[in-house]
């Protein structure tokens, strides 16, 4: 009577499941789920890091999108990509411009430019919870400052 039983169990089961009913394919369907780690188990480091990328894109698209609506100043080119880059370890914002971005003149409307995309950046940063004590500007990897040396220079008054 338990043999009965027994068959009807398993026919029963053989028409639930398209594959065949055997220890080593639960054994295969077990490894597989365990191997597919859930967000939540991934490591503090792996998930702070996916948090930066997506941030750093979040940053950098929003950044485009202002400065793309900005005036150009003299000597400034029509197309300028910007592309942030946060260092959380460093609680460190830079914003990296290419060499278009910078004008013929230095002056209060460049340093407004500036702000701008400073405040933008650092808002979207702590909307996301992200500390930055630190926020640099870089243009074509160097900062606008090596662009106007002669008003960096100490004057010898």
């Amino acid at each position: 009577m338990i043999d009965a039983f027994n068959a009807r169990m398993v026919d029963d089961m053989k028409s639930t499941f398209p594959f065949p009913f055997t220890a080593l394919a639960w054994a295969l369907a077990l490894l597989t789920l365990l191997a597919i780690p859930s967000v939540s188990a991934l490591p503090v480091d792996v998930q702070a890091e996916q948090k930066r990328i997506e941030l750093e894109s979040v940053v950098s698209r929003e950044l485009q999108r202002v400065l793309d609506k900005q005036p150009r100043l003299a000597g400034q080119s029509k197309v300028i990509h910007v592309q942030a880059a946060i260092d959380l370890e460093q609680q460190k914002l830079t914003i990296v411009l290419d060499r278009g971005f910078v004008p013929t003149i230095n002056g209060g409307e460049l340093e407004d430019l500036q702000s701008l995309l400073t405040v933008t950046a650092l808002h979207l940063t702590d909307s996301a919870a992200v500390k930055v004590g630190l926020v640099e500007l870089l243009c074509d990897g160097r900062p606008l400052s090596a662009y106007f040396p002669e008003e960096t220079q100490p004057s010898g008054k």
